[in-house]
């Protein structure tokens, strides 16, 4: 198998996506728009609805197993 490489050499980085709404998936995952904000947790309960959240993006972009 050929690994492509994504770099441009830049010592800035390399950016995937070139906005919010620009689809990105990984892993064979559909492509799918950046997830919505997060609020910052203050208790035990919007901390659980945070760290779902942030499970839902992760699996929405494939960057975890569903």
């Amino acid at each position: 198998m050929t690994i492509k490489q994504v770099s441009n050499g830049n010592h800035n980085g390399t950016v995937v996506g070139k906005d919010a709404t620009d689809p990105v998936g990984f892993h064979g995952a559909t492509p799918v728009v950046q997830g919505a904000a997060i609020t910052n947790p203050v208790d035990a309960a919007t901390t659980q609805a945070a760290v779902i959240s942030i499970l839902g993006v992760l699996r929405a972009n494939g960057l975890i197993a569903t």
